[in-house]
């Protein structure tokens, strides 16, 4: 016995199997630590893409690369706020980590293969922060 599909049923199907990916990669996956909510990841074109649509809501961006000019992923990120609390601690997915905070001073620590940075990032309201981490190549 054998099963005939309609046209119409083989073309839902094959805008389903070509719209999954798009629609996964549109929606980074949203993490909340003490209250401040932050995406990272970036690793692919689609990632990157997704990733910088949603972006521009965030009041933090931190970009990791090598000086080589290469991204990296795997990234410690730790945020902290003027108080020295911690808000944000987290493995990177990625070369871009946003995060929403209220305006105010933070202290963005990024480390790498054992190689620490750190540096203050200003936050001012309506407005988006870019704080750039980079490592040398071994």
């Amino acid at each position: 016995m054998t099963t005939c599909m309609s046209t119409r049923t083989k073309l839902v199907l094959a805008a389903a199997i070509l719209i999954l990916p798009i629609a996964a990669a549109a929606e980074p996956k949203v993490r909340t630590d003490n209250g401040v909510s932050y995406v990272s990841g970036g690793a692919g074109d689609e990632e990157k893409k997704a990733l910088e649509a949603t972006g521009e809501r965030y009041s933090l961006k931190v970009t990791m690369a090598l000086t080589s000019g290469h991204f990296v992923g795997d990234a410690q990120v730790k945020i902290q706020d003027s108080k020295g609390q911690t808000l944000v601690d987290t493995v990177a997915d990625g070369p871009l980590l946003y995060a929403a905070l209220q305006p105010g001073t933070y202290t963005v620590h990024c480390s790498l293969n054992g190689k620490a940075q750190q540096q203050t990032a200003q936050i001012t309201a309506g407005k988006q922060t870019q704080v750039a981490c980079s490592w040398t190549s071994e």
